[in-house]
């Protein structure tokens, strides 16, 4: 069963296909992996790898194509050794088509049913920029996949914390349009619809009574009387997570002042101060990207022809950077059952700023600062992969990507309900 891992970002520039197409490749090293390019209309992917492309995705819609049957892989005149060979893309189609850049239910459904029957170890899909339908409907339901910010494109920064605040708003809309379980365990069908009446308000920023989901979760503790559906409510909130890297990196500086500060602050205003924001790393700010996309041979393929041989130093970044990594993410929490009591209750003012998520990025950022090569993209997209890796082979499944894709609001209700059954 493939991890699928969506690439998003809050607005165009930031260098998303980019970073797609490279962590897609790098993830090719470990397992069967497939990119697929979701960003319609700019045949984005098609234009950065110089390859011939027979089926793409018109042709699974309109030729009834199988999806299997559209993937392009790399050839040996691109990847002489190999070394990329479990690596392929699905192309979106050539020009604009209408119907197909405006997915209608049936064409979203169809293609979500194929990606989710893949038979790969990755999916990586690049969507396009924007919070709009077609690009929620294609992320997890649980964290937001890979989010790509630049500080050379700081407005980014405000689109992706909406986009977050949709998706959880997503989560309990659907929750509370498809209430079997909740009415089973025991709101009335008047509650439920007073609380989808609160839910479509704070998706209207000119009409919402709650600022943050916090408030919303403290007038649901208010009214119910049920810690399990209080502890549930709490966890679709404070147990999503928020993954992102920083391309095109210049400076700690400037990524903390137009990206990870603003960034923080935008999340803790509008959702909740307690959800974990998880920086994977960055990619140096490197003119040979751009030079590569005017080639239609992506850096990393070029890279390879080199044969540098491996120094030392690269051995004990990488070693560091792997000890770090357990003691970060070791062990990844389980899903919190808290109790009335706890849903909204600050913690203590000590653990506060302990665990403050913004002294908690700058403390990474500086030790990924201090202890790897800045100015080597390879060893970049290497410890944003193996970060990646770990999550993927140590916590949940739905902690990083997702397994399968959820297609209608009711999927996501029963996703969800069935953690707490």
């Amino acid at each position: 069963m493939a991890r699928i891992i969506p690439v998003s970002s809050g607005k165009g520039g930031v260098g998303k296909t980019t970073f797609a197409i490279h962590y897609a490749l790098m993830l090719s090293r470990y397992g069967r992996t497939i990119l697929i390019d979701l960003d319609m209309g700019t045949s984005s992917v098609r234009n950065s790898i110089d390859v011939p492309v027979s089926n793409d995705l018109y042709h699974f819609f309109r030729r009834g194509v199988p999806l299997e049957s559209c993937v392009t892989p790399i050839d040996s005149r691109l990847d002489p050794s190999g070394r990329y060979r479990n690596f392929g893309f699905i192309a979106s189609p050539r020009g604009l088509i209408e119907d197909l850049l405006n997915f209608d239910g049936p064409h979203k459904a169809s293609l979500i049913r194929a990606i989710n029957t893949l038979p790969v170890d990755y999916v990586v899909i690049d969507l396009k920029a924007g919070i709009d339908p077609n690009v929620l409907d294609f992320l997890p339901h649980a964290n937001t996949g890979v989010i790509v910010f630049t500080p050379l494109v700081p407005s980014a920064v405000f689109a992706a914390s909406e986009m977050v605040k949709a998706l959880i708003l997503r989560k309990l809309k659907a929750l509370f349009t498809f209430d079997s379980f909740l009415i089973r365990s025991g709101l009335s069908p008047l509650q439920i619809v007073n609380y989808m009446v609160h839910i479509e308000a704070m998706e209207d920023v000119y009409e919402a009574k709650e600022k943050d989901l916090e408030e919303f979760l403290l007038l649901m503790q208010k009214e119910v009387d049920n810690e399990v559906v209080l502890a549930m409510l709490g966890n679709v909130i404070r147990d999503f997570k928020i993954y992102y890297v920083l391309n095109r990196f210049n400076s700690i500086t400037d990524s903390v002042e137009k990206i990870i500060r603003p960034f923080t602050d935008s999340i803790h205003k509008a959702i909740s101060p307690y959800l974990k924001m998880i920086n994977l790393g960055w990619i140096v700010e490197d003119d040979r990207f751009m030079k590569s996309a005017t080639q239609r041979v992506p850096l990393l393929l070029q890279s390879q022809e080199q044969k540098q041989p491996v120094r030392k130093m690269e051995v004990d970044v990488l070693n560091q950077w792997m000890s770090e990594l357990k003691k970060e993410f070791a062990p990844l929490p389980k899903p919190i059952r808290m109790t009335s009591s706890t849903v909204v209750a600050p913690p203590p003012q000590k653990q506060a700023i302990s665990n403050n998520p913004l002294d908690q990025q700058l403390n990474l950022l500086k030790a990924m600062f201090e202890n790897q090569d800045r100015k080597d993209f390879r060893l970049n997209f290497d410890y944003i992969t193996q970060r990646s890796l770990h999550l993927m082979r140590h916590g949940r499944f739905d902690d990083f990507g997702d397994v399968k894709l959820l297609a209608t609001l009711q999927d996501r209700a029963e996703a969800i309900a069935s953690r707490w059954h």
